[in-house]
């Protein structure tokens, strides 16, 4: 009888665990909702901010050069990121104003490597027309 009673204890044990677990992760989850003044978002509204930035990288190409002379830039955004945020992570980050913003969604392409067949990831484009006056200075 010790032996089912040790292995009881340790199923009882484990349950309790993963209680804990559980618990954890809905305290992970709700920081996630909350908004800029630290108060659970309400229903139905959508935390922007939640990603760090909806910017990747500057694309860098011939063609990309040539519009940085028109006071255009090229960078590889979020997918799921729309003109009005992109155009409000440049203004943070550079501190310069948008006056349009075009978007280009690639789809990944399928690759093969011997018998494997594999996709390259999607990615969406952005080209960001400054106002005139404001530069970007990429180094």
């Amino acid at each position: 009888m010790s032996i089912f009673s040790k292995l009881k204890r340790k199923k009882e044990g484990a349950q309790d665990e993963k209680i804990n677990v559980q618990e954890t992760d809905t305290a992970s989850k709700e920081k996630e909702v909350r908004n800029e003044d630290n108060k659970p978002a309400q229903g139905g509204e959508t935390d922007v901010n939640n990603r760090k930035s909806h910017l990747k990288r500057f694309w860098i190409s011939e063609k990309a050069t040539d519009l940085g002379m028109q006071n255009k830039h090229v960078f590889v955004v979020d997918t799921h990121a729309n003109k009005t945020e992109i155009a409000r992570a440049v203004k943070e980050r550079f501190n310069v104003t948008a006056k349009q913003v075009n978007i280009q969604r690639y789809k990944g392409k399928r690759k093969r490597l011997g018998a494997m067949w594999g996709r390259r990831p999607r990615f969406k484009k952005a080209i960001v027309t400054l106002k005139e006056g404001d530069k970007l200075e990429t180094t």
